[in-house]
């Protein structure tokens, strides 16, 4: 039986430390192996691990922590990939990439922003001189940002719902939702703040993802690790807009029933996504290649009315705590309710999110002939 609950990790350096030893089990498969580290702030790493196949014909490359405390989960799926298909992918012909931490920071501390406040997948902006301002969310930053201070929880709720009431009035139920998701950069010190420029975490992956696409791969399958957000306790399977394939095709090709777009229809649309970005050095580098890009999502309160304003208040309560606006007594009750949005301590959870993450990464390896032949 399969102890699911040993790839969670309590702490960042627990984490690290935990990646680390899964990739060195790993390295007897791969006669070439290479592991290494970047900075990001003062002994905050972001860690790699790359397994080269004899022949370079695929490419698969999985990334965790872009939004710093969903790194756990995510790096849960990345030890459990390891042990679980380690006899599967071929050395052969299938390169590895695994990636832990991209904002080192943000897991270390429990949050999903980087160290300026950023968040990481808002920053991988095409051109900074073709910003768009975010005006639904300026007209309702007040809301956003607001500055009362947290108390007692249940007012906190009470408070909570007939403000956001108000402003549901006031910005519609789409807009108030593209207000909020979509991103903005026009208030450092705001929700979902893509940045005025590519953070350290940002140019990092940047330049290793276009030094990759300059080698010699003829598929390549990149997947990164998400929780929070999509049906409650299930996971997406989510993709670029910019995916050619329609979901229902890729529900099939997959075998996995879970698989929408960030586009308005299905999903919500995304400013300086990281999968949106890979798209575009594809299509600029290697338009000829076969290529895939994806996110899973693990889902937690729920992706209907009630979860989504859940989440919402607890996204604005997170900020308070950082901005210093909240009664000492009950700070430990809003950290583990912004916690539990993340990264859930049930235990069914935990092992239903490696459970799904197996079925997709099968599916997804299936599709695109990364499976041995004698499997």
């Amino acid at each position: 039986m399969v102890d699911y609950m040993k790839y969670y990790s309590k702490t960042y350096e627990e984490s690290r430390q935990a990646f680390h030893e899964a990739v060195n089990n790993y390295k007897n498969a791969w006669n070439d192996v290479r592991i290494w580290d970047q900075e990001v702030v003062e002994n905050r790493f972001i860690d790699f691990a790359r397994f080269n196949s004899t022949v370079k014909n695929n490419l698969l490359c999985i990334t965790s922590g872009l939004h710093g405390i969903e790194g756990y989960v995510g790096a849960a799926v990345i030890n459990f990939f390891v042990d679980q298909f380690k006899d599967i992918i071929s050395p052969e012909d299938t390169s590895v990439l695994l990636i832990h931490g991209i904002n080192p920071y943000g897991m270390a501390r429990y949050e999903r922003n980087n160290e300026n406040n950023v968040d990481l997948n808002r920053n991988f902006v095409r051109s900074w001189d073709n910003i768009t301002p975010n005006k639904a969310y300026m007209s309702a930053r007040d809301y956003f940002e607001s500055t009362t201070v947290l108390g007692d929880p249940l007012f906190n709720k009470i408070d909570f719902f007939f403000t956001t009431l108000g402003q549901l009035i006031r910005t519609k139920p789409k807009k108030f939702k593209e207000a909020l998701l979509s991103g903005q950069y026009s208030s450092p010190d705001g929700l979902y703040y893509g940045g005025n420029g590519y953070e350290r975490s940002t140019e990092v992956m940047i330049e290793l993802f276009k030094n990759l696409f300059e080698e010699d791969y003829n598929k390549m399958v990149f997947i990164d690790l998400h929780t929070g957000y999509g049906p409650k306790d299930k996971m997406l399977i989510v993709n670029s807009a910019l995916e050619k394939h329609s979901s229902s095709k890729l529900k099939s090709l997959f075998s996995y029933p879970d698989v929408r777009k960030t586009d308005k229809e299905e999903f919500y649309s995304i400013n300086g996504d990281m999968i949106d970005y890979l798209y575009h050095l594809k299509r600029i580098h290697v338009p000829e290649k076969s290529f895939y890009a994806c996110s899973f999502e693990f889902g937690t309160y729920g992706d209907d009315l009630g979860g989504l304003l859940k989440s919402l208040r607890n996204t604005i309560n997170a900020r308070k705590i950082k901005k210093g606006l909240v009664s000492p007594n009950i700070l430990e009750h809003y950290k583990a309710e912004y916690t539990q949005m993340f990264y859930p301590s049930d235990h069914l959870w935990r092992v239903d999110a490696l459970k799904h993450s197996e079925k997709a990464l099968k599916g997804i390896f299936k599709a695109f002939n990364y499976i041995k032949e004698d499997d």
